[in-house]
């Protein structure tokens, strides 16, 4: 699915229509990014790193960094190790 939408508002969309649930995990999105085939505005493919470091920088618990990308997730650590997010 090649779209001229970013990530985030491609995740957006999904948790809209269904297709993912309203919270999610990192290893959800690469899940669902690889079987939807979802693409970057010029078409490319994400690579996993990249959907991991765009979740991790558009989450508030991201406020201090000199990461400028909006803030639009709210996530917390489960188990020590595993960090969920939602939309705001």
């Amino acid at each position: 699915m090649s779209a001229k939408k970013c990530l985030i508002e491609q995740i957006k969309d999904a948790v809209a229509n269904g297709s993912l649930r309203p919270v999610f995990k990192a290893r959800d999105i690469k899940n669902w990014v690889r079987e939807s085939k979802i693409t970057k505005p010029d078409g490319t493919r994400y690579a996993e790193i990249s959907v991991s470091s765009i979740l991790s920088n558009s989450s508030v618990r991201n406020t201090g960094s000199s990461c400028m990308n909006s803030k639009m997730l709210g996530s917390r650590l489960i188990n020590g190790r595993t960090r969920e997010y939602w939309l705001l």
